[in-house]
């Protein structure tokens, strides 16, 4: 049963007053998202997401503030099928809150749980479809010398029509000239991470197809491919068992996973050319036309409950923070088709900020995901 609130719509901006709250779908590290219906125009009765950051934590966080911009920003940029839209971005004096699709469908990383495995077939069409938004994204982000990073089947929603969206790009990083357009770190999740990454190494773009080829592998397969995530990528990257894995998979998996980055298949192109994919149609794919081969259950949860019970059974009370400018222009209409104020060179698209308003110096931990928490990004160098 959904809490609604008791303040009526204010008339001025869109805030938490136009929305009732259903259910908890998910929590992190710096909050909640919450699955809600709008209960004013425009979209009177549309369900929505809706992912509240508490600004104490966000500041209290070496990168907490880099985070909440970084997110907020890519949304507003990027316009895809692939990705969530962002219709609206508003504050209080304690939290901020970003308003996406709802996409009912769950994670990838849960139905994983729920089947134990994923048949080849829809796991094929899975990965056709997060090549195609990790292509339209990389070609968007990379224009921009922006690395996703955190490419894992809990970061990939399913919408009622059984759709892929990448979801997630709060610790993405911007590759600038003064690092020779590399970043180096070892920012993401533990288990997806790349040699490059948990050696220190500088890198590009690399880590994101290493990443698909782990995900690829665990929606076949069930489990990820390596028993840790350190020692074994130092020393080889060689997954645990080919069971489940069909011998096409097997040899796009093997050339993902390659541990030398320079020889890694790092080219969507190459990877939709694969002969995995020899029976997709890509130009279908990409219209998005039609539902999914699984279309989930509208009448079951595709979330885990103990997201919604926690929050039930321990709220956590909002505190708002002195400093209110840190956040000023975070604010977002996406009906009225709001310009970002980017300067030369991109780099307000992930730290927007305003004057005596910069966000602290160091990368620190991301927002957690049901799958694993985001790092601490210690020794990005990209980002500064």
């Amino acid at each position: 049963m959904g809490c609604v609130c008791s303040t009526p719509p204010n008339p001025n901006k869109v805030d938490m007053t136009h929305f009732t709250l259903l259910r908890t779908i998910g929590k992190g590290g710096f909050g909640t998202v919450t699955a809600v219906m709008k209960e004013s125009e425009p979209f009177r009765g549309k369900y929505f997401a809706i992912k509240k950051l508490a600004k104490c934590q966000l500041i209290e966080s070496s990168s907490g503030i880099k985070v909440a911009w970084r997110e907020r920003n890519i949304l507003q940029m990027i316009d895809s099928p692939f990705l969530p839209k962002l219709h609206w971005a508003f504050q209080d004096e304690a939290c901020l809150y970003l308003v996406m699709d709802f996409l009912s469908g769950g994670d990838i990383g849960y139905l994983i749980k729920q089947k134990k495995r994923i048949e080849v077939d829809l796991a094929r069409y899975y990965a056709a479809e997060i090549a195609l938004g990790m292509q339209r994204v990389g070609q968007e982000l990379h224009e921009k010398k922006i690395v996703y990073r955190d490419l894992k089947p809990a970061n990939v929603l399913l919408d009622k029509r059984g759709h892929c969206h990448i979801i997630d790009f709060g610790i993405a990083s911007i590759l600038d000239e003064k690092n020779n357009y590399k970043a180096c770190g070892d920012a993401g999740t533990p288990g997806y991470q790349s040699p490059e990454m948990c050696n220190g190494d500088s890198y590009q773009f690399e880590p994101d197809f290493f990443a698909y080829g782990i995900t690829i592998y665990q929606m076949l397969a069930g489990v990820r491919p390596f028993d840790d995530n350190t020692h074994t990528l130092k020393c080889n990257c060689v997954p645990r068992s080919w069971k489940h894995v069909p011998q096409d998979a097997q040899d796009l998996i093997t050339k993902l996973l390659d541990p030398n980055p320079a020889k890694r298949l790092c080219d969507w192109r190459a990877v939709k050319n694969h002969a995995f994919f020899r029976e997709c149609d890509w130009a279908k794919l990409a219209r998005c036309e039609g539902d999914g081969p699984f279309v989930p259950d509208p009448d079951i949860a595709n979330f885990p409950i103990e997201c919604n019970a926690e929050a039930l059974l321990m709220p956590e009370p909002d505190k708002p923070i002195k400093d209110q400018t840190i956040f000023q222009g975070y604010t977002y209409e996406g009906h009225k088709k709001q310009a970002l104020d980017v300067p030369a060179g991109g780099k307000a698209i992930v730290d927007h900020t305003l004057p005596n308003s910069a966000p602290p110096s160091n990368p620190g931990h991301a927002v957690a995901s049901p799958e694993g928490s985001a790092v601490p990004a210690d020794r990005t160098t990209a980002v500064p």
